[in-house]
């Protein structure tokens, strides 16, 4: 299980007031890499002061490599490498990717990118992807909020970080832009670092959420099944009499 979130640089010729800036066919746009963490999911637990989580986030960067190419390859034999351990393990399962948002964003730019630079062709990419299963929690959260329509529309990252961590600062994606202008690449990691973190974090809360929620569920069942039952005693007896 991966929990990831990328990096990415978009001149200002190219920057939009709203909506993902970033493509990686534009000239000039650039992919700068990003943060990762691998995870037992059934096993892993979270602790915000655990340091051995937090050593174990790794990351990859541009000013790290030669070029573009590099770094792509770099992702794309990280990814492998978990499709390549699923069908070793013959259980039927696919590697789970999770991220806030990744399933606009994130996925479609790593197959584009694994496309420009030949790490795989059209039909090959669409057999990668296909081998994944990707958790975004922008879709998840919605259930955590009382939405004002009947839209169910997936929540923006900053969105779920501040409501489910209100005690941290999230700065905003496009502030990666002028820290990279000013080279302040040590700051963009910490950034991206603090926010798979917090991702890891926010999954383990949702998935306790869920739990608690189906317990109250199956608790709930079991009390109109308890009425029910007393219900029908009580007609049972009055027919008698």
């Amino acid at each position: 299980m991966i929990f990831f979130d990328l990096e990415f640089y978009v001149p200002e010729i190219n920057r939009k007031e709203q909506g993902f800036c970033y493509n990686p066919w534009q000239e000039n746009s650039l992919f700068l890499g990003g943060s990762y963490v691998i995870a037992l999911g059934t096993r892993d637990q979270v602790n915000p002061l655990d340091e051995d989580l937090q050593n174990r986030i790794k990351s990859i960067w541009i000013w790290d490599c030669k070029d573009e190419k590099e770094l792509v390859g770099k992702f794309f034999k990280l990814f492998k490498s978990q499709i390549d351990q699923c069908v070793q393990a013959s259980q039927g399962i696919s590697p789970l990717i999770c991220g806030i948002g990744i399933q606009s964003s994130d996925i479609p730019v790593l197959m584009a990118l694994f496309r420009k630079h030949s790490f795989l062709n059209e039909f090959e990419c669409f057999t990668f992807e296909n081998s994944l299963r990707i958790l975004d929690l922008s879709v998840l959260g919605i259930s955590f909020y009382k939405n004002k329509t009947y839209l169910m529309y997936p929540k923006k990252k900053n969105e779920l970080l501040n409501k489910f961590f209100s005690d941290q600062v999230f700065e905003s994606g496009t502030t990666v832009w002028s820290q990279y202008e000013n080279h302040n690449y040590k700051d963009i990691q910490t950034r991206n670092e603090k926010e798979v973190f917090y991702t890891l974090r926010m999954y383990y809360q949702f998935k306790r959420k869920i739990m608690n929620m189906k317990d109250i569920e199956e608790k709930y069942i079991k009390l109109e099944k308890a009425k029910l039952k007393k219900l029908e005693e009580s007609i049972e007896v009055k027919e008698i009499i």
